[in-house]
C-alpha cells in the first residue's frame, strides 16, 4: 500500500479547453520559472522526462489543479503573492478558489478490477500510430492501447515512487470516442474510453502524453453495490 497526499483545487473562473496550456503558462510565470515543478522545464529549455506532480485541468468550465505529494507545499509559492490575478491571452483572471479538496489517498492494487473513465487520452506517438493503423482488428487495436495504458500508469506509480509488487491487471471495456484535436498547430488523436484495473488511482490524475495539461484525466465509475 502506498499513503499519497493529493490536493485539487477549482478556480471560480471560466476558461475554454484549449486555453488550459496557457493558464499553465501564467501559473508557472506567476510562481516563477525557477520552480520547475510546476512546468517540467529545465533551465536550458529541455525538457524533464518524468511524471508530472502538478497537474493543471478544467473542471467543468471552471480551471483547476492536481498536486501530488511533495508539489503540493510549493503551492505557498501561489498563495503568497500580493496579488491573486493571472494572464491568459491578455485577459484577466481572479484566482479565486471554488473548491478545494486535500486527503490522503491508500492505493494498493486490489482483488477486485476496479472501473474508470479516461478523456482526452494521447495514446499514440507517430511511430505507434502507424502501427496501430496496419492492424486489421478492433481486437489487435484494443490489445495495443491496453499494453500502453499499462504503461502509462506504471510511470504514474514510478513517479510517486510506487513500486507495484504485483501483477498490474488491466482491460479496455469501450472505446467511447476515437478523435482528432488540435494541440500546437498539429492535430492529435484522442480517445474516450472506459477500463477496468486492479488498482486505485487519484481522482482526476492525468496519463499518458499531455498529463499536465488537461489530457488523459481519469476517474472512477460509480458502481452502485447490490443489495440483499
Amino acid at each position: 500500500m502506498k499513503q499519497q497526499r493529493y490536493l485539487s483545487i477549482v478556480f471560480d473562473t471560466i476558461i475554454k479547453p484549449h486555453e488550459i496550456p496557457a493558464f499553465r503558462g501564467a501559473i508557472a510565470q506567476k510562481v516563477g520559472f525557477n520552480k520547475d515543478v510546476f512546468h517540467n522545464h529545465r533551465a536550458d529549455g529541455s525538457f524533464y522526462y518524468r511524471y508530472p506532480l502538478v497537474q493543471y485541468k478544467q473542471f467543468g468550465r471552471h480551471p483547476g489543479i492536481v498536486c501530488l505529494e511533495h508539489s503540493i507545499d510549493e503551492l505557498y509559492h501561489l498563495f503568497s503573492k500580493k496579488t491573486n490575478t493571472v494572464f491568459i491571452h491578455r485577459r484577466e483572471l481572479e484566482l479565486k478558489v471554488k473548491d478545494l479538496t486535500l486527503k490522503t489517498i491508500d492505493l494498493e492494487l486490489t482483488k477486485s478490477p476496479i472501473a474508470y473513465s479516461l478523456h482526452s487520452w494521447v495514446a499514440l506517438s507517430q511511430k505507434n500510430y502507424s502501427i496501430f493503423s496496419q492492424f486489421g482488428t478492433v481486437e489487435e487495436k484494443i490489445k495495443m492501447l491496453e499494453r500502453i495504458l499499462t504503461g502509462n500508469i506504471l510511470s504514474f506509480a514510478k513517479g510517486i515512487d510506487w513500486w507495484l509488487e504485483q501483477r498490474l491487471d488491466l482491460e479496455i471495456t469501450e472505446v467511447i470516442a476515437e478523435r482528432w484535436m488540435k494541440n500546437k498547430n498539429t492535430k492529435i488523436k484522442v480517445f474516450d474510453l472506459n477500463f477496468t484495473a486492479n488498482i486505485t488511482l487519484p481522482p482526476f490524475i492525468g496519463l499518458g502524453k499531455g498529463a499536465s495539461r488537461g489530457f488523459g484525466v481519469t476517474n472512477t465509475i460509480y458502481q452502485p453495490q447490490l443489495t440483499i
